[in-house]
């Protein structure tokens, strides 16, 4: 299995099992206040800021407090956020 394909298969793996123990079936926190909200279809995921109910779709997502790195639907980019010390760097 390539590496990317990998990536991608752990990221999946991790979203569903962070879910899975989480008590709201809406929200679940990742680090500093960044939360993932399941959408309608079930596959799909929202990256939520702080304080914020909506937010991009993404695609991939992996983290390790306290950073953040993700790719929202449909983008070749990736976003890194620190969240000790506030910042996104796209």
């Amino acid at each position: 299995m390539p590496a990317r394909q990998f990536f991608k298969f752990c990221a999946v793996v991790a979203v569903l099992f962070f879910f899975s123990g989480c008590d709201s079936a809406d929200f679940g926190e990742i680090a500093g206040g960044y939360r993932l909200k399941r959408v309608k279809n079930p596959s799909q995921f929202v990256f939520c800021l702080p304080r914020q109910d909506g937010g991009a779709i993404i695609d991939e997502i992996g983290w390790h407090k306290p950073v953040i790195l993700f790719r929202t639907s449909g983008s070749q980019y990736w976003d890194l956020i620190d969240t000790a010390h506030a910042s996104h760097t796209p």
